[in-house]
């Protein structure tokens, strides 16, 4: 089945006015409503350690408040709000402190002289304490405490992905700015509600996509904007690797799956580089080798709206990986070679010209006897930290209003693939067992 996808209004400020907002519908399914069919480990013992920290300990839950000086009529975040940022730091709060939360986000804000990681929570109360020892900043009791704090600014939400759309509108509501982990929700309505809440209340709502930043994504770009391999018919991305995994991830119900977790990386990636005019035309998802009852591969077949195939392969399951990128154009191939490209091309200009005949080959040969004068140049990488060049980027938006790192209607789209793919890929039945 051929499923096609195009980027909504959402982006527009028109779009979100509250005149054109529309009904929205029913935002947010409980978590059980997303745990379905589970096998072995029980992971509600994992939900149920989220679940008692979104209240605050008076029971009292979130805080619902509305922040007069942050609400725009239009709905739109008034630059003016972060001409604060140019003269102090950004003061953020990390809830969920997993290898995203520490290293993805603690890690590079501690070291940006823009950002001050000024509290955290997780509720494995030893974890807290010895990440805010290290980062030397505050300890929340609960989600809701930190959101509620005044001294926070922005809150970076790394928790499950089934929690996401949860702690995004209570930060929202509480007049924070929030920061989410992709995947961003769970689903293109919860994406959609996030961003119409944050338009109601004038605070930023983004999607921390890191690998945008990626050394070889922005080398590749370079290379396809030169036009150096002229214009492009196929790429292929090849994310290969032998490794198990058995948290989190391992569990639909959680929001886990390889195709939330590479599969927006990969579809972030294909939107940067060829915009949002883009279709999957096939698509496969397995589970090789872990627990859980989530893909941990799959296979994707896009076409852009100019018409470039791109074939995605995230396999757990390759003992010989293949180079992670094959880039074919009229006049050249770009291969990757360990954390380099090969670029190999020729000048079209140096070409004798040939016209089509109707009459056999006089010398018997199926091809056009002809020496070409190839090029060939390595390009590397460079260095692979791709979470710095993010958090600028952001900071350059809150103290320049420059541009945000990805657009909404960008997340919006991702969302709706991975939605429609889930809903239409070929799926591999495969019983692991406790591996």
């Amino acid at each position: 089945m051929m499923l096609n996808f195009t980027g909504g209004r959402f982006g527009d400020k028109d779009a979100v006015r509250p005149e054109n907002r529309g009904i929205c519908g029913p935002t947010h399914r409980p978590l059980s409503c997303h745990m379905e069919k589970a096998s072995g480990r029980n992971y509600q013992q994992i939900a149920d350690a989220w679940s008692p920290c979104l209240n605050d300990r008076s029971g009292r839950g979130f805080p619902h408040v509305v922040l007069e000086s942050q609400c725009q009529s239009r709905g739109e975040c008034d630059p003016e709000i972060f001409s604060w940022a140019r003269y102090r730091p950004i003061m953020v709060g990390v809830i969920g402190l997993g290898r995203a939360g520490v290293f993805f986000h603690c890690r590079p804000l501690s070291a940006h002289s823009g950002f001050r990681v000024a509290g955290v929570f997780d509720p494995r109360s030893e974890v807290a304490e010895e990440v805010a020892a290290t980062y030397g900043c505050e300890v929340f009791e609960s989600a809701s405490e930190l959101i509620k704090s005044p001294d926070i600014d922005l809150v970076v939400v790394a928790v499950p992905t089934a929690h996401h759309h949860e702690i995004a509108i209570a930060a929202i509501r509480a007049g924070k700015n929030i920061l989410v982990e992709k995947p961003f929700a769970c689903s293109a309505m919860e994406a959609e509600n996030i961003f119409r809440e944050a338009a109601r209340m004038g605070v930023f709502a983004g999607g921390y996509h890191n690998r945008r930043f990626d050394p070889d994504i922005r080398a590749l770009r370079e290379i396809l904007d030169s036009g150096e391999i002229g214009e492009v018919f196929k790429i292929t991305l090849n994310l290969h690797a032998y490794v198990r995994r058995k948290d989190w991830q391992t569990w639909r119900g959680m929001g886990g799956g390889a195709l939330a977790n590479w599969g927006a990386h990969s579809l972030d990636w294909c939107i940067h580089l060829f915009g949002t005019d883009l279709r999957c035309l096939h698509a496969s998802l397995m589970q090789a080798l872990n627990p859980g009852d989530a893909e941990d591969s799959f296979y994707l077949l896009l076409e852009t709206g100019t018409g470039i195939l791109i074939q995605v392969e995230y396999l757990n399951f390759a003992a010989c990986p293949l180079p992670r990128w094959h880039v074919l154009g009229r006049f050249g191939t770009v291969i990757s070679e360990g954390e380099s490209f090969r670029v190999r091309s020729c000048d079209p200009l140096m070409m004798d010209p040939i016209e089509a005949e109707t009459h056999a080959a006089s010398d018997g040969t199926y091809s056009v006897s002809e020496k070409i004068d190839w090029r060939e140049r390595i390009v590397p990488w460079g260095h692979w930290d791709n979470a710095p060049p993010f958090y600028e980027c952001l900071l350059s938006h809150f103290q320049n209003d420059g541009h945000v790192p990805v657009k909404p209607e960008e997340i919006l789209l991702q969302m709706r693939m991975i939605e429609q793919i889930r809903a239409t890929a070929i799926r591999r039945p495969t019983e692991i067992g406790d591996l």
